[in-house]
């Protein structure tokens, strides 16, 4: 029974010393195998590098192509060095590049002969406009897009105030124009039916949400308006120059606005407007006097500089402002009696119906 024990514990004793002797020869096994490894490593690059073929089909190891490439000078990399365009292999490709350079003019005039062509042509003494036919020609009106395009603004810093106004009222109505023809005819799939059908009110955003270029840069409707010309110079006559595309508002006037006369074509449009029965009616009767909704879509802006005048002392500041502006611009006889009589305002309610040509027929 002792000696079975002894052999037992013979036996364990053997395989721990195994499991503690294999490990270490295997590890030393690896660190003899390792050393020509590394050794070889050392010195393969040089090995490959001489038996390399050169990349022309020559010897690498050619004296003469060593020697060369030894004396040879290494090639500088330019720094920032503008990198020249080729020169055009012929007149027509050297045409093709000046036309995709901007075409910016700094001695464009405020007003083209193109413009004045096109308002003669397509609007009448009425302020009408045929949209039929400037619709199917509406390729006269590229060449005035591009003209307000490429406009300098160094040169439009140069202008006078009234090269200002001219040049953002007769914008203002060229672009209204190219709104209408690119949706006409208006026949939206979903109408607004409180509006004519082809009202300029069914073309969706009509002063917000259509872009035009100017110097470059992209305005709507509404910011010619409001940025580039009542805030900037709070002239409310304005209001009265700028076309609504319908038969209620001001009509617009078939000839560019001139910096020259801007002054006596601004207020004969008023004149104009308020002898219609769309813009002014006086009945003395009812000592009432009808004006248009043009005033009170502008109300701050006549508020802003005749509401101040000490006439009308006992109306509210709108009305006081509104009637100061109207009794310029009327009979002094008319004026003279609402000045002395306690007249009423109302308004005229507004017809949004295209200000279009009666369409021609074909026979």
């Amino acid at each position: 029974m002792r000696k079975t024990y002894w052999t037992i514990l013979a036996l364990v004793a053997l395989g721990v010393m195994l499991l503690i002797c294999i490990p270490a020869l295997k590890l030393a096994t690896a660190q003899q195998h390792q050393r020509p490894i590394t050794k070889s490593l050392e010195t393969e690059p040089q090995t490959s590098k001489q038996q390399l073929p050169s990349t022309d089909g020559k010897n690498s190891r050619d004296p003469n192509r060593h020697a060369e490439e030894t004396n040879k000078e290494p090639q500088k990399e330019p720094e920032n060095e503008p990198q020249k365009k080729p020169e055009p292999e012929n007149e027509s490709q050297k045409d093709s590049d000046m036309q995709d350079q901007p075409d910016i003019d700094i001695t464009a005039p405020v007003v083209s002969t193109e413009m004045k062509k096109l308002l003669a042509t397509y609007v009448d003494k009425n302020g009408l406009v045929n949209y039929q036919k400037l619709r199917r020609l509406r390729g006269e009106l590229r060449p005035i897009e591009k003209q307000l395009n490429n406009v300098h603004p160094a040169k439009f810093i140069s202008w006078s105030k009234n090269e200002r106004i001219a040049f953002w009222i007769n914008n203002y109505n060229i672009f209204t124009l190219k709104l209408i023809i690119d949706n006409y005819p208006i026949d939206p799939i979903i109408k607004w039916p409180i509006y004519p059908k082809n009202s300029i009110m069914q073309i969706r955003g009509p002063w917000t949400k259509h872009y035009f270029k100017v110097m470059g840069l992209e305005y709507t409707l509404r910011e010619i308006e409001k940025d580039m010309l009542m805030d900037k110079f709070g002239d409310p006559r304005i209001c009265f120059a700028l076309s609504l595309a319908n038969i209620a508002g001001p009509p617009l006037l078939n000839e560019p606005y001139l910096p020259e006369k801007i002054d006596e074509q601004l207020d004969e449009q008023i004149k104009k407007y308020f002898s219609s029965p769309q813009g002014l009616k006086i009945d003395h009767t009812t000592k009432t006097v009808h004006m248009s909704v043009i005033f009170k879509l502008n109300e701050k802006r006549f508020i802003n500089k005749y509401e101040q005048i000490k006439k009308f002392r006992n109306k509210k500041p709108n009305i006081r402002a509104f009637l100061n502006f109207v009794v310029n611009y009327i009979d002094p006889g008319d004026a003279k009696r609402i000045q002395d009589g306690d007249y009423k305002v109302e308004f005229i309610r507004y017809n949004w119906t295209l200000n279009e040509q009666p369409k021609q027929t074909k026979k």
